[in-house]
């Protein structure tokens, strides 16, 4: 796919206006990174990089941060860090979205570049695909397989599915349940069509139906699935507001059978790239704490649930919480 890159801020931000915004940049040593990075040093220069954003974010305020933003944009480094097609297909947004389901293949279906590694650009992006947040992507991706598995071991009939926010289904790469069959159905949601094609292309012999919906058509009630074994989503808890994901949480939980599982997934405060997203892939998320994440499921457990579960991934920047219903 071709698509052309936007210019820095897109319109959504202002230019560097006041003097501390102009001081944070020159902090930054933005010069330095990309000489260092073009040199062969762009592992450290990075990791400083990022460590450095992520500093500036949590000690400026919103204005000032989205003119750092803006300014950060406009340096040279981030022309070079848009050669790495991960960051590009983020920033782009071609499918509409920063972090849609063919930008996460290059993390959860990694390829190597036509180039030698001691390119700066092959180096790039093996730092990208190597990176935090795509090790919370995979992480995620092998939480989901779990969750299907276990569902087709407990289960007395072959499990009934529904995979929320689905992008390309990955976690049906480590699945070895279907080679048994022992897996009944996948209902696979998503609101973009590419997506869903694209699954019906790559498992077209799984039990897979895809259907379209959107965030907002589950929120209002997912009547439309019922008597599901297992129902899962990721990616999704991000992009809502702290009521508006409870909600969701809860529509799932009543698509399921008694016995049945929900599983949400969830990206954690503790993601130290989080700023680095913002500025260089457009990708903004709703963090939560895990105090937070255990809000979205509390109101179910009292009464509906048999019990609830939590686990992070081993550097606590995602978590999966699963829950049974009664």
């Amino acid at each position: 796919m071709r698509f052309t890159e936007r210019d820095p801020g897109a319109g959504r931000v202002a230019a560097p206006e006041d003097d501390e915004a102009t001081r944070t940049i020159a902090r930054l040593g933005m010069d330095d990174v990309l000489e260092a990075a073009r040199a062969g040093g762009l592992d450290a220069a990075l990791a400083r990089l990022v460590r450095s954003l992520a500093g500036v974010k949590a000690s400026v305020g919103p204005r000032t941060w989205s003119r750092v933003l803006a300014a950060a944009r406009a340096h040279p480094l981030r022309g070079f860090l848009h050669l790495d097609p991960f960051t590009l297909r983020c920033y782009a947004r071609p499918g509409g979205q920063a972090g849609d389901a063919a930008a996460l293949d290059y993390a959860l279906r990694p390829r190597e570049l036509s180039m030698p590694l001691s390119d700066p650009v092959a180096a790039l992006h093996q730092w990208m695909i190597r990176g935090q947040t795509a090790r919370a992507l995979r992480y995620r991706r092998d939480c989901l397989a779990r969750a299907i598995e276990e569902a087709a071991e407990k289960c007395d009939r072959p499990p009934r599915i529904l995979a929320a926010g689905c992008g390309h289904l990955r976690e049906c790469d480590g699945v070895l349940a279907f080679g048994t069959k022992r897996i009944g159905r996948i209902i696979a949601l998503d609101a973009d069509p590419d997506a869903l094609e694209r699954v019906r292309r790559d498992y077209a012999s799984l039990p897979v139906v895809a259907h379209v919906g959107s965030v907002r058509d589950l929120v209002r009630g997912a009547d439309g699935f019922a008597d599901m074994d297992l129902v899962y989503c990721s990616g999704l808890m991000e992009s809502l507001p702290q009521e508006a994901a409870a909600a969701l949480a809860r529509s799932l939980f009543s698509a399921l059978r008694p016995g049945g599982t929900l599983v949400v997934t969830q990206f954690l405060a503790g993601l130290a790239e989080a700023a680095f997203l913002e500025v260089y892939m457009d990708w903004h998320m709703t963090y939560r704490t895990k105090a937070e994440a255990m809000a979205l499921v509390e109101p179910l457990l009292p009464e509906t649930a048999l019990g609830c579960s939590y686990q992070e991934s081993p550097e606590a920047t995602l978590c999966a919480i699963s829950l049974q219903r009664r």
